[in-house]
């Protein structure tokens, strides 16, 4: 599926769970998947994946999260 479509399902998904709790830790499970393709040097996939849980974070989570992978994907690449 495209990055859309993935988007997409994320959102309907996480429009379901009923308490912030509950999407933050979604979307931390989803960073975590991520990170793990970030490792195996599935770039593109952990792109992906990073962005479909931002879906669930509010606006500070999201930059939290945006400037973390930055400085993950800084200090890997560009070691």
């Amino acid at each position: 599926a495209d990055l859309q479509s993935k988007v997409k399902q994320s959102a309907d998904f996480v429009s379901q769970l009923t308490c912030n709790e509950d999407k933050l830790t979604w979307a931390t499970l989803q960073r975590e998947e991520g990170n793990e393709m970030f490792r195996q040097g599935q770039y593109r996939e952990a792109m992906d994946v990073y962005t479909t849980c931002l879906v669930a974070a509010d606006v500070c989570t999201i930059l939290r999260h945006f400037w973390s992978i930055l400085d993950h994907f800084k200090s890997d690449v560009f070691r």
